[in-house]
């Protein structure tokens, strides 16, 4: 029996280009949406009214992050990194507008200290809450192309991706050496279990590299067909999904993990995968390609999609509610949609 899901459309807004990020703020008040035309705007998450208009990031906006504190996070393709206190009964107030020279490539706060991640060319930043450096890392072996907290007792330490691997910094001790987990090709995606055993990087040659954060022993998942761009962990830590072509696999990570073992295949698709998502805390998969479908999945109880009645859109992005009770859905035309998602 497949399980009863109701999806329903809230509302939609839209922009004037790709909407290819977007954020929920922590309180699950408001949600942060950034254009391949520069906009970066703040919605109301439960009406989708426009609370707030931020400074525009020419060239597009690349990724947005809030903190756990409410502080939001803004880079482009300008090479300028934003942050901003953005409340809804307020104007927002820029706090700080670092320039970098280069492409963001990616942001990550820190779960334990108040620390964003800035992934900027070759260089690898950690700012506190008021824009300052607290460690800035250059000359990595190339184009950091994804950061990623990992959590080990009450220290936190921040992976790069890039060609050869993943380069682990502390941002406590800046000097000390970097642990280097090794991989002879391009990191594409850099995601961390939540229970902090497993990374996972999906990679330039239709390959997904695995280490084992507390050995460092690897493993590599290859033959798909093209490069691999979408990874990410169920909460329970316990599976992986991996987005590539039309169909979605998920591997099992219980016990010694997936080595051994073959993943299960979720096919329902008809384009090519752009942009999937677990929920926080619940057991339902997203997932959108480009030929303009969007599915729900359960993979721990069926390898088929749960017929929902999702609305057609192209999905650039994904992104769950706090909650788990909304799904935002980004489009390639522009749109943004708002689902309501209850079981």
């Amino acid at each position: 029996m497949k399980p009863s899901i109701s999806v329903k459309p809230a509302w939609s807004a839209t922009l004037g280009d790709w909407v290819g990020c977007a954020a929920w703020s922590p309180d699950g008040s408001t949600v942060a949406v950034g254009s391949l035309a520069g906009e970066a705007i703040v919605l109301d998450a439960r009406t989708g009214a426009v609370t707030a208009k931020l400074a525009e990031h020419p060239l597009g906006v690349s990724c947005l992050a809030w903190s756990p504190a409410g502080l939001l996070g803004s880079g482009g393709h300008d090479g300028v990194v934003r942050l901003a206190r953005v409340r809804s009964s307020e104007a927002p107030v820029t706090l700080a507008s670092v320039p970098f020279g280069r492409w963001i490539a990616g942001l990550a706060w820190s779960p334990t200290d108040p620390l964003l991640a800035v992934a900027a060319g070759r260089s690898l930043c950690a700012l506190d809450a008021e824009g300052a450096a607290v460690a800035n890392w250059e000359d990595l072996p190339s184009t950091v192309t994804a950061v990623s907290w990992s959590v080990g007792g009450k220290v936190s330490t921040l992976g790069a991706a890039c060609y050869g691997g993943v380069w682990w910094y502390r941002p406590q001790e800046p000097e000390a050496p970097p642990r280097h987990l090794a991989y002879k090709g391009s990191m594409l995606t850099l995601d961390v279990a939540p229970n902090g055993r497993w990374a996972a990087s999906g990679c330039q040659d239709g390959s997904v590299h695995i280490w084992r954060l507390w050995s460092g022993d690897d493993l590599t998942m290859s033959g798909y067909p093209s490069k691999v761009e979408h990874v990410a962990f169920q909460d329970s830590s316990e599976w992986m999904a991996v987005g590539n072509g039309p169909e979605v696999t998920v591997w099992d990570f219980r016990g010694k993990g997936p080595g051994g073992r073959a993943p299960k295949v979720l096919s329902g698709h008809e384009g090519t995968i752009t942009a999937l998502a677990y929920q926080h805390r619940g057991p339902l998969l997203a997932t959108g390609d480009d030929a303009g479908r969007i599915l729900l999945w359960d993979p721990t109880k069926s390898k088929r999609p749960i017929q929902a009645g999702v609305s057609p859109m192209g999905g650039a992005s994904l992104t769950w509610s706090p909650d788990d009770c909304s799904l935002l859905v980004g489009g390639a035309a522009g749109q943004v949609l708002c689902l309501q998602v209850a079981s």
